[in-house]
Parts: C-alpha cells; structure tokens; sequence
C-alpha cells in the first residue's frame, strides 16, 4: 500500500514539475553571478536550471571597475546573515581582493563582515562533514 502511494506520488511530480529559469533572459555577468548564488528552496514541483555560464567563467568577465557591485551585493548578503549565501560570496569578495589588489581596498567593516564569513563557512564545513 505505501509503496504504491510512493509510486503515485513519484508519477505526479515527474508530470507536474517545471523548470524554472531565473537567468532567463539575464546576459550580465554581475546579475548572473548574484543569482548564481541565491540559495533556493528545493521544492519537489520546480526544477531550477542552472547558470549558463560557469562562475568561473562570470568572475572572469568582471574587471575592477565590475567588482565594487559585486562587493557592494556581497556585503548586504553578509549583513543580513544568510549564512549559506554569504559563505560562497565571501570567498568571491576575497579573491577580488587578492586579484585586484591595488584597485579595490575594502572598509573595516567589510573585513569584519568577511572574517565573521570565514568563521561561518568552517563551522558549516564541519556540520556538513559530520552530517555525511
């Protein structure tokens, strides 16, 4: 009996799930990259498609003149304390930093937010280990 619920269940999402495509219609590698990294609550019924581009591939489009959004976006995220979404953008923001040294130089405020970002990302790191 509840296998064939199971079974019932797994046939009416396969029929009723749709795609959803938050990049549709995105070209901007800034935009792109901040949508890249809203975190999405898995819903059986929407299957969310992926960037089109790598992130890689969208970090390495930006400039220094590109970054200060990104940082700028980085730094509400932080704010707010969306942990899962900080953690990633943290990392991000570091790597501009260490890439374009000499034209971005970040507040105090902006260091404190990604220390506390890197303290955040560890325990996470250790959750997600000891979970698996």
């Amino acid at each position: 009996m509840q296998e064939q619920a199971r079974l019932e269940r797994e046939q009416y999402i396969r029929s009723h799930r749709q795609d959803a495509n938050p990049y549709e219609r995105v070209d901007d590698p800034l935009e792109l990259l901040k949508l890249a990294h809203v975190r999405r609550e898995p819903a059986e019924l929407i299957r969310y498609l992926p960037c089109p581009k790598r992130p890689e591939d969208l970090y390495a489009e930006l400039d220094a003149g590109r970054t200060a959004p990104l940082v700028s976006h980085a730094t509400k995220v932080l704010e707010c304390g969306d942990v899962h979404q900080a953690h990633p953008l943290g990392n991000v923001v570091r790597a501009i930093g260490l890439t374009f040294r000499d034209d971005w130089h970040p507040t105090d405020h902006q260091h404190r937010l990604l220390d506390e970002v890197s303290k955040q990302g560890r325990l996470l790191a250790s959750e997600d280990h000891a979970a698996a």
